[in-house]
């Protein structure tokens, strides 16, 4: 496998942005960090696993790419959330950051294969590998969730508030017997599949709680009628 000193590509960066000589030392500096981020929290090793005596050694094929990122990292005004993730002040735990972050990231990538600097398998390996450590394909489930879990909110409101104090403390410790919950998650073996099931339980709630709302609505409405002498809220 042909490999490059990442010296080279850190010069290959400063002639790129133009950094003068008294600047070079604290600049390299800054783009050793970067490579340190992108080995460990990318690529998922350790330095020592590209160290060849004095030198860090980057596979030719990657160095493109491993180049790109780190000109993005230090580009705050065109990849703003590239450059937070890469300083650890990006929320990658929230799933719109990392759809976000997905995308700026693509860009860089394929700013690669534009350029012709790598191949195609290279550039589909480390998008691959971004996309498993953002867990892009399962922010779209977890989206999804949280406008379900707000719809159950907005649309139950009415049995919240329609439910009596005595039904309330009664159904307040309701759990699901370890035997539904286990036929439930028999046959359930990837992420997303416990995702759709979730959803689909929540769908299913919320239709149930918005019919049993309308059925205490009535009742609430004519218990009022007949006892217009009392508070407003009870």
């Amino acid at each position: 496998m042909e490999v490059i000193k990442a010296s080279a590509i850190y010069a290959d960066i400063i002639a790129r942005n133009g950094i003068n000589e008294v600047d070079k030392d604290s600049y390299v500096r800054n783009l050793r960090n970067k490579m340190a981020f992108i080995v460990e929290h990318i690529a998922l090793r350790k330095m020592s696993d590209f160290k060849n005596r004095n030198s860090i050694m980057i596979p030719v094929n990657d160095a493109p790419i491993v180049r790109n990122l780190i000109m993005a990292a230090l580009d705050e005004e065109n990849f703003p959330c590239v450059v937070d993730w890469f300083n650890g002040a990006f929320d990658i735990a929230d799933a719109y950051n990392c759809i976000l972050l997905f995308a700026r990231l693509y860009e860089v990538i394929m700013q690669v294969k534009i350029s012709s600097e790598t191949d195609s398998i290279t550039i589909d390996e480390w998008l691959a590998r971004i996309k498993g450590i953002l867990n892009v394909d399962l922010a779209p489930n977890i989206i999804k969730m949280k406008h379900q879990l707000e719809e159950f909110k907005a649309r139950t409101f009415a049995r919240k508030n329609t439910v009596s104090l005595e039904n309330a403390i009664a159904a307040g410790n309701k759990l699901l017997p370890e035997t539904l919950l286990s036929q439930i998650t028999e046959n359930l073996s990837f992420q997303n599949d416990y995702f759709r099931v979730l959803s689909q339980i929540i769908d299913y709630m919320i239709k149930d709680a918005e019919k049993k709302a309308i059925t205490d609505s009535e009742a609430y409405a004519n218990l009022s009628a007949n006892n217009k002498t009392g508070s407003m809220v009870s």
